[in-house]
């Protein structure tokens, strides 16, 4: 066991959604797991639920 705190399976509700992801995305220092980052081409982003990692998808 851990002598520090440790951060698992946590979900906060959120009207926007990737708004508030992105915020803890970057405070923690977390990844996009694969198929929920932002969209790219410009299209509307309606994530109802993001997932991260700890480590990206060449690490795993």
């Amino acid at each position: 066991m851990s002598g520090y705190p440790v951060l698992l399976h946590t979900a906060i509700d959120a009207k926007d959604c990737r708004g508030l992801g992105e915020f803890y995305r970057e405070l923690l220092g977390l990844h996009y797991r694969e198929g929920d980052e932002p969209p790219t081409d410009g299209s509307q982003d309606d994530a109802g639920w993001l997932s991260w990692s700890t480590t990206t998808a060449t690490e795993c």
